[in-house]
């Protein structure tokens, strides 16, 4: 991974109000549309992991439109109880579902 890409993961990483300290970050799959990395917190002693995904602006054109999606789709499973949103800010978004995290780029 280049120092430009870790530079730009460790930035989106302190956008977010995550859980404990950062301690790892590594590639997360296989996927070949977006970005997605594992990244892994520590908090008294235990581990908390997190999925964080960077949207392929080549594949997605709309992301602002991809986003009002997700967060449409996402206020009616709150409402539902099935997801939380951990935190928006500077243009990033993180949702929980269960024991599920999901943080968008």
């Amino acid at each position: 991974m280049g120092a430009d890409r870790c530079q730009k993961i460790e930035e989106a990483l302190q956008a977010f109000a995550l859980d404990g300290a950062v301690k790892a970050y590594e590639r997360y799959g296989s996927g070949h549309i977006n970005d997605t990395f594992r990244v892994t917190c520590e908090k008294d002693g235990k581990e908390i992991h997190y999925i964080l995904q960077r949207m392929n602006t080549e594949v997605f054109k709309d992301p602002v439109s991809l986003m009002k999606n997700i967060i449409g789709v996402t206020s009616f499973m709150r409402k539902q109880q099935l997801l939380e949103s951990i935190s928006v800010h500077r243009g990033y978004c993180m949702l929980r579902s269960g024991r599920k995290t999901r943080g968008f780029l």
